[in-house]
């Protein structure tokens, strides 16, 4: 398990910065973030969010993380 310096957060995480100018952002995949509040610290503006999902998996996690961001 590590530690992400960006969240705080003690889950084992994998960050991926996607270099977009201003409009660049992270995109963080690790198992058990949707439950870490940690996970959300670090969004810059709280409240605006995009989920970006497919089929399969928006089933599955989708209602979960619109929790999960309403509570950040």
């Amino acid at each position: 398990m590590s530690l992400d310096h960006h969240t705080g957060s003690s889950v084992a995480t994998e960050r991926t910065r996607v270099e977009l100018g201003p409009r660049s952002y992270d995109v963080v995949v690790g198992a058990g973030l949707l439950g870490d509040s940690a996970s959300f610290a670090a969004l810059a503006r709280p409240g605006q969010a995009m989920i970006v999902s497919n089929e399969t998996v928006a089933p599955l996690l989708a209602d979960t993380l619109q929790r999960a961001l309403a509570g950040s």
